[in-house]
């Protein structure tokens, strides 16, 4: 198992491979052959939904590994027929030997509006629905739903040796990870840092309620991550920045410093302005979203979140401007 241990060896945090469709493939093929080397504990690989496939891009990198888990961060049960979630599980669990696990969620809102023509409406009930009938499909069961979302009549998949992949939920907003709380298999955090322990209790407090032990939940943290080496690299954390506002809860951003840049930023990403968001991310901004700076500083910060309950660390992207000599030199804090 992968972990970074500490001077005090206190806690041990597992440190996976952050990856996006929007990458060349070639690109992530590459860094995902070294954090199977390396042993990194998982690879996720965010669908950006006007980009490629995550899909088939995932497959791809199953096919480079051998014992790297391997996870979508996130698909959106918004623009992707339940049905096809299901089998194309399934499948990736074929093809990898088991290594796959789901992460879904209502998020990137004003490209899913662009991708669709309209705003995801009623997420707690459709990543409720979207759940419980996963969970059911994933052991077997012949399903027929008629509900808010998903449309059902007799399906089922064959899921003959193949494991159940755990379901991750990427959310932000309190409903939303209360509902991760009571019904996920783990929650994929990202935001301001302060607001990261805010978000975790909302979650272990919901899955309390329904009597589920804090350990029974994994807590991921995907941030924006650089390895700052030049002023490059700091224009690439803004752009992550810069997209990790975009979706922030209303309600968080009227508790941040930075809100007016925020509703800006906002603004821009619903007109398809990406550049001039990314000009409105301010150094603090950068601080407050973003785990930047030396690795040995990064990691020395993603443990004091390890210490705190959270349970794995995804790194990148971006990277910096040295991605495969970044990734590679994970090994020492593994």
């Amino acid at each position: 198992m992968s972990c970074y241990k500490s001077v005090s060896d206190v806690h041990t945090l597992k440190i996976s491979l952050g990856l996006t469709t929007s990458m060349p493939i070639t690109e992530s093929r590459n860094y995902a052959k070294i954090a199977d080397r390396i042993g990194l504990h998982r690879i996720l690989v965010g669908e950006d939904i006007l980009s490629r496939e995550v899909f088939t891009y995932l497959t791809i990198v199953a096919l480079q590994t051998e014992q790297t888990r391997l996870a979508t961060g996130i698909t959106n049960p918004y623009v992707r027929n339940i049905a096809v979630i299901a089998s194309s599980s399934i499948g990736l669990q074929r093809i990898s030997g088991n290594r796959f696990d789901l992460g879904i969620g209502p998020g990137g809102i004003p490209e899913v509006e662009r991708f669709t023509g309209r705003k995801p409406e009623n997420a707690v009930a459709v990543l409720k629905e979207t759940t419980l009938l996963l969970r059911d499909i994933f052991i077997g069961k012949t399903v027929t739903w008629s509900g808010i979302k998903a449309r059902l009549n007799g399906f089922r998949v064959d899921v003959r040796d193949a494991t159940p992949p755990k379901i991750y939920f990427g959310v932000r907003g309190e409903k939303l990870l209360a509902l991760g709380g009571k019904v996920s298999d783990g929650v994929i955090f990202s935001g301001p840092k302060d607001y990261l322990l805010r978000a975790k209790k909302v979650v272990d407090d919901s899955a309390a309620r329904v009597g589920r032990k804090e350990s029974e939940i994994d807590k991921l943290i995907w941030n924006c991550f650089v390895n700052i080496k030049s002023e490059k690299d700091v224009e690439l954390a803004k752009t992550v920045v810069a997209t990790i506002a975009s979706s922030l809860p209303e309600k968080e951003v009227e508790q941040r410093d930075s809100a007016d840049a925020i509703i800006k930023i906002k603004d821009d990403f619903r007109k398809g302005h990406y550049k001039e968001a990314r000009r409105r991310v301010t150094d603090d901004m950068l601080v407050d979203f973003c785990f930047v700076g030396t690795l040995d500083q990064i990691m020395e910060e993603a443990e004091e979140f390890g210490k705190s309950g959270f349970d794995e660390f995804v790194v990148g992207p971006p990277f910096g401007s040295k991605p495969t000599e970044t990734i590679g030199a994970l090994e020492k804090f593994l």
